[in-house]
């Protein structure tokens, strides 16, 4: 079951590039992990037709090495990683919103 939550305003997602779809609001690092980038994920592949072929071959060629690749990183990588772009979700959130008010 998905559970809704409000989105304050000025809250930052994120979203395809190429088409400005495919958006997801994360509200914590778990959340980034483990709905926002596997539902980016799956647009970009399945569903945007603006995206070029050539990165979407990428991204399955990425993802069959990926399992590899996660067992050669330090403990706790992928958690920084994630905290580390949740963190600047949240700080560009923070620039917008200071933007906006001026």
């Amino acid at each position: 079951i998905i559970q809704p939550f409000k989105i304050r305003p000025g809250f930052q997602g994120i979203s395809c590039k190429h088409c400005d779809s495919g958006k997801a609001f994360p509200r914590n690092v778990k959340a980034l992990g483990k709905n926002a980038i596997p539902t980016l994920y799956q647009h970009i592949r399945t569903e945007c037709e603006k995206c070029p072929s050539e990165i979407k071959h990428a991204l399955v060629v990425f993802r069959t090495t990926h399992s590899a690749e996660v067992e050669e990183l330090e403990y706790n990588s992928q958690t920084l990683l994630a905290k580390n772009m949740y963190q600047k979700i949240l700080n560009d959130a923070k620039r917008a919103s200071k933007a906006n008010k001026t």
